[in-house]
């Protein structure tokens, strides 16, 4: 039985995790598939940089019939080639539409991803930037860096020594297997981000397409153990609590679908036609 697009199994799961007390134990927060408006779920005030005031549907990116990976619709991500003053009316950069969740130290998203006529640009082109909570940083955003066709992360304002031997800034590049993503095909990304406890070097990031692993990062340490610590403030309180699907620093046709986000991995089924959000716990119910 399927109530919603889900299991009537995993809907008692997700009644239980409600039940504990904890958002963190939801299992899934989300699971999009663009089938409807991107409001009132998504947040699309940034079109604001593009003279547009919060359209339902986004502006770049938006909702489109184009290129669906289920159901009839995606979202599209239109790039120019060029890249105005982020802020100012006719940006078409640094754009995005923002959706919370959690907050949560433990964060996996899974999302079908396509290109077409698409260049990366040669310093980044930005994907998926994770915000987070209290003082804002460590965050970071999966990208494609020097123009790789490769997906990547970066990490900002964390305490440990970078992969590269820098600091401040870390770019984690793929270091477990090689797939570069071509155009006019669909790939299944699914990405892992889980903070350290501060004072432990136990932080995780890793990534998978189409279920092959290309990303690999253990026993890292991203947040300290101040709330309000070097560098820029690092936070030993910050967790993942939204995220950010940007158009930034490209050229060509960028699309979403599927979109899914949680605190545990969620596979590459496709996710339901409609939206699904995990409802609100309920008051004055008694379980004996």
């Amino acid at each position: 039985m399927r109530i919603g697009g889900r299991t009537l199994l995993a809907a008692a799961a997700l009644i239980l995790g409600i039940f504990s007390g904890s958002e963190t134990q939801a299992g899934v927060y989300f699971e999009e598939g663009f089938e409807g408006t991107l409001t009132p779920n998504w947040s699309t005030d940034s079109c604001s940089y593009m003279g547009i005031s919060s359209p339902a549907n986004g502006c770049n990116p938006s909702i489109s019939s184009d290129m669906p990976h289920s159901g009839s619709k995606s979202l599209k991500g239109n790039y120019t080639g060029t890249c105005a003053v982020a802020g100012t009316p006719g940006a078409d950069c640094g754009v995005w539409a923002f959706r919370s969740y959690g907050p949560t130290d433990d964060l996996w998203l899974r999302f079908w991803y396509r290109t077409a006529n698409f260049t990366y640009n040669f310093s980044n082109t930005k994907n998926v930037y994770l915000n987070t909570s209290s003082t804002g940083v460590p965050n970071g955003v999966w990208e494609h860096v020097y123009g790789s066709r490769e997906i990547s992360f970066t990490m900002q304002n964390v305490v440990e020594t970078c992969p590269s031997g820098s600091t401040v800034t870390c770019v984690y590049l793929p270091n477990v297997s090689s797939v570069p993503l071509s155009d006019n095909q669909w790939y299944c990304i699914e990405t892992h981000n889980k903070m350290n406890t501060p004072g432990q070097a136990n932080g995780v990031i890793e990534a998978f397409v189409n279920g092959v692993q290309t990303v690999g990062y253990y026993n890292r340490t991203f947040r300290g153990t101040s709330s309000n610590g070097a560098p820029s403030g690092n936070s030993s309180t910050a967790q993942f609590n939204g995220l950010k699907i940007f158009v930034q620093a490209g050229s060509g046709y960028m699309y979403y679908d599927d979109f899914a986000a949680g605190n545990t991995r969620i596979g590459c089924g496709a996710a339901t036609a409609q939206d699904v959000t995990a409802p609100a716990s309920p008051s004055g119910l008694r379980i004996q």
